[in-house]
């Protein structure tokens, strides 16, 4: 009779134990080395926790041996066992508490604890770091029952593991024939993970004052039942150089091409230059159903400075979650940089712009130190910009705008200065990453008194390299002017007086010669 109550009240915490760590454990099993047949609990026995960490799918069960899932395992999580003193394995009233134990959300916050209960928070027994396939375990545990708390926690988790207790040992194959205990318990409580990924829309306008676009995709966790998003925020700290776009930063917010609603979320530019997205309490709830899916948030701004012409960018995302209600005031963002950001994830590699300037020196052909005012130019997208050498003439489009202007004029000293002009970026091909780009200069006005290339000549190939030239030391290009010439200059008198002066002194040489003739022959007589 006693043995059947025995029984009967292990079947019972069985049922309250997977009740407790419903969003938890898929399931427990045991390795049947390490397991008891049947009969009385062994009080001087070790056992473990086995544990099995994955993402959230729905549907999927670890099975009785403690295999591991087919959904992805979560690497760099480590749990602590603590025990909970107060309720003793061999003492049957400990099992009665057991059976309707309420763990709480926020057990593990802070120091753990359990209303009513004693936890040696002092010896924490904590697990191996879980390896990529998501396992870890922690060993050589005495009889007892442990609350099991997730304390470390990669950034990549939005979703933490709730807290749960575990017995050791644990009733396995609970009524039937092949019912035993089990000393090596393994548990499946998961993870809500939430990565981002950032890049840069391929740059159409070519000069400063264009827009970057940065699209963000950030994933939507499948979180656990009964819990929802308190926050969930993606930000993107851009470059004092850049200008958030007004009158919004954010151009768009798609899941699976589709438009989010606007009243899910709201966008804002802090100190600093973050620019975030934040849902609201409407948009949080919603989020909660898209679990699996990914969240496209494209931020986009003006790039106004060429600074060193190197920009780089990254995103983040900030997300978390509890057993309960939606908060209706979701908490007001946090900069990433400030040393109380909420966890989160960034990207793992960096978004890069480059942006270069053009320096020409405009001279005088007939004096080569000579710079030379008033030259103005306008500057063309080249049809190969990434050739090797930039050589050809050829190019496309409208004259580009740099900083509102598309015609540029030396200056006093014969320089023209362009200063922005893209060169490449880290993301997108052609060009990807490339350290020049071919532009196409054209000449439309000469300084005065010189004249203005003609029959193509006026097109220059010009190569833009990342970064500000230093004109102290070179140009990237010189480019010279002829001056106006072949005027003919009016002579003092007129065509007439001077054919009459020629003709005149051929009459004084033919009288000399003749004198001279007639004197010979008076001498010779």
């Amino acid at each position: 009779m006693g043995g059947s109550n025995n029984r009967s009240r292990s079947r019972r915490v069985v049922a309250v134990l997977g009740a407790v760590t419903l969003s938890l454990l898929s399931a427990v099993g045991a390795a049947s080395s390490a397991s008891a047949a049947d009969g009385n609990i062994d009080f001087d026995a070790e056992g473990s926790i086995i544990i099995h960490k994955h993402v959230h799918q729905a549907g999927e069960q670890g099975t009785p041996g403690g295999g591991d899932l087919d959904s992805p395992g979560v690497a760099g999580v480590r749990f602590t066992a603590y025990e909970i003193t107060s309720l003793p394995l061999d003492d049957s009233a400990s099992w009665v508490t057991l059976r309707t134990l309420a763990i709480p959300a926020d057990a593990c916050e802070g120091t753990p604890s359990l209303a009513g209960q004693t936890v040696d928070t002092a010896n924490g027994r904590p697990s191996s770091l879980t390896l990529s396939s998501g396992r870890a375990t922690i060993e050589n545990l005495p009889v007892a029952a442990y609350l099991l708390c997730e304390t470390t926690t990669p950034s990549t988790v939005v979703d933490k593991a709730q807290p749960f207790v575990v017995t050791i040992p644990y009733s396995n194959e609970s009524g039937t024939a092949t019912e035993n205990w089990l000393y090596d318990v393994n548990v499946y409580p998961k993870n809500g993970v939430g990565t981002v990924s950032k890049t840069v829309s391929l740059q159409t306008v070519l000069g400063l004052g264009a827009t970057a676009s940065f699209p963000v995709t950030t994933d939507i966790p499948t979180i656990a039942d009964g819990a929802n998003f308190t926050h969930y925020w993606v930000q993107d700290p851009m470059d004092s150089r850049l200008t958030p776009l007004t009158p919004s930063p954010v151009t768009s917010v798609t899941v699976g091409g589709v438009d989010v609603p606007s009243g899910y979320y709201t966008t804002s530019v802090s100190a600093g230059n973050v620019v975030t997205l934040e849902f609201t309490s409407t948009g949080l709830a919603w989020l909660s159903t898209q679990g699996g899916r990914r969240l496209v948030t494209t931020f986009a701004a003006t790039v106004d400075e060429l600074g060193n012409g190197v920009f780089n960018n990254s995103a983040f995302l900030s997300a978390a979650t509890r057993v309960g209600s939606v908060p209706s005031d979701p908490a007001d963002p946090v900069d990433p940089s400030d040393p109380s950001y909420p966890g989160g994830s960034q990207t793992e590699s960096v978004v890069t712009q480059n942006w270069g300037d053009l320096a020409i020196h405009k001279v005088d052909a007939g004096s080569l130190n000579t710079g030379l005012e008033g030259a103005a130019f306008e500057v063309y997208a080249a049809q190969n910009p990434y050739a090797a050498t930039c050589n050809s003439t050829a190019y496309t489009g409208d004259p580009i705008s740099v900083s509102g202007f598309d015609v540029f004029t030396t200056d006093e000293n014969g320089l023209l200065h362009i200063g922005g002009l893209f060169v490449s970026d880290n993301q997108n091909s052609p060009g990807l990453s490339a350290t020049q780009r071919c532009y196409v200069l054209r000449e439309i006005a000469a300084p005065a008194g010189f004249i203005l290339p003609e029959d193509g000549s006026e097109f220059r190939a010009v190569a833009v390299r990342t970064g500000v030239t230093d004109t102290a030391a070179a140009y990237d290009d010189t480019v010279r002017n002829y001056r106006e010439a072949g005027l003919v200059l009016p002579m003092t008198g007129s065509n007439g007086i001077v054919a009459l002066s020629v003709a005149g002194a051929a009459l004084i040489a033919t009288g000399l010669v003749l004198a001279f003739l007639a004197r010979r022959r008076r001498q010779t007589a």
